[in-house]
């Protein structure tokens, strides 16, 4: 049980430490290692552990609402889905007798391609659909010189169907024919959707 003086301090037990007054001849007021009690001191201890649990639940509420947030966020992205669009490197396959200069596909690319040359998709970057869509088109640049004379032609193709997202290539053929294709198969690999020959036996 506390102490009557306790609860009336420093009117009780402060003051007749201090001589002032008399506590009631029943009541004995607290003493550590011989020492009355000093009342501030016990209420600065229980001030400094109340402290210490309010900042614990402060922590723990804390860590709550973050993994809370995450686990929101996780089912917003799920929920949502991938991204539509893909990003994907550009390349060139030339078929033609002639060197291209420059060629890019929807503005992303700007590489170069030697005669009867194939590579892979080195160039970044283009956007795609994940999805293909029948009549999709893209706008296709290229300066493919005649001599020193730069000769720079754009048109739009349509991007031949595919099954899944990867790195888009431009084929390049005589007469200024354009294919577009979307393959993770590099422009010389047999497995590519458009298969490049070479330069033909006949031409020197």
């Amino acid at each position: 049980m506390i102490s009557p003086c306790i609860l009336r301090w420093p009117a009780c037990c402060g003051a007749r430490a201090r001589g002032r007054i008399t506590c009631p001849s029943s009541t004995r007021c607290p003493t550590i290692s011989g020492r009355r009690a000093r009342l501030p001191s016990l209420v600065h201890s229980t001030t400094y552990f109340d402290k210490r649990k309010i900042m614990k639940w402060i922590m723990y509420l804390g860590t709550a609402l973050l993994l809370s947030g995450c686990a929101l966020k996780a089912r917003q992205v799920e929920q949502a889905g991938p991204s539509p669009t893909a990003t994907a490197q550009v390349g060139i396959v030339n078929h033609t007798g002639k060197y291209i200069y420059s060629a890019s596909v929807d503005g992303a690319g700007g590489a170069n391609m030697a005669r009867w040359g194939a590579g892979g998709a080195d160039v970044c970057c283009a956007s795609i659909p994940r999805v293909w869509y029948p009549g999709m088109k893209v706008l296709v640049r290229w300066n493919m010189p005649e001599g020193r004379t730069d000769v720079i032609k754009e048109k739009m193709v349509e991007v031949e169907k595919y099954d899944e997202p990867g790195d888009i290539y431009m084929h390049f053929f005589p007469n200024d024919e354009v294919r577009v294709v979307v393959s993770n198969a590099g422009g010389g690999a047999k497995t590519h959707p458009i298969l490049h020959s070479g330069k033909p036996a006949n031409i020197p």
